[in-house]
């Protein structure tokens, strides 16, 4: 006959996560194998913002590149979404580049100090980061081609959060290009 568990003893639950098994790891004293689950379940949250940004310059760069030689960008997504490579939930929207939140300053940071070690490179990641600041100064350089040339104009901005339904200005564009217009009315 098998002894019953205790009645205060926790229920039993599936491991479900990466995060799971290194708790699991912990208790039976495998903390190696603890760490190195907690290690690749940081660098799993890094590589997809990695790949969220690559999707991110691709589209900024090819619908720049649209606007130079008068092609139109929102005809050519739909035909990349159809690609099972890429596939229909790709995110293909240009925009200002890698805004808000934790994205650039602390996971994409992560990247280029991992590829300080030896044998590895991640200039990639560097490029990523250079063309999201282009990005987010695109408004800047609009205004100072068509507005601030000459006259004194009055500028207004509206909507200073970095998505839509959020509350949070951190690593706004916004507010960058706010910083940027000191000076003007």
């Amino acid at each position: 006959m098998k002894p019953s568990a205790p009645s205060s003893a926790a229920p039993i639950r599936p491991i479900r996560s990466i995060h799971d098994c290194a708790a699991v790891s912990t208790v039976f004293g495998m903390s190696d194998l603890a760490d190195a689950l907690r290690k690749s379940a940081r660098l799993a949250k890094i590589s997809i913002n990695c790949c969220l940004v690559a999707s991110i310059a691709v589209a900024n760069t090819l619908a720049e590149l649209c606007e130079r030689i008068g092609a139109d960008w929102s005809e050519i997504a739909p035909a990349l979404k159809l690609d099972r490579r890429i596939g229909p939930d790709a995110y293909l929207a240009p925009g200002l580049g890698i805004a808000g939140g934790n994205l650039e300053p602390r996971n994409l940071a992560t990247v280029p100090a991992f590829g300080g070690h030896p044998g590895t490179e991640a200039g990639v990641v560097a490029a990523w980061l250079r063309n999201s600041r282009y990005r987010r100064d695109w408004p800047l350089r609009q205004l100072r081609e068509k507005v601030l040339g000459g006259a004194d104009p009055v500028i207004g901005i509206l909507g200073v959060t970095y998505k839509e339904n959020t509350h949070s200005i951190k690593n706004s564009p916004a507010v960058a290009l706010i910083k940027a217009l000191t000076g003007c009315r």
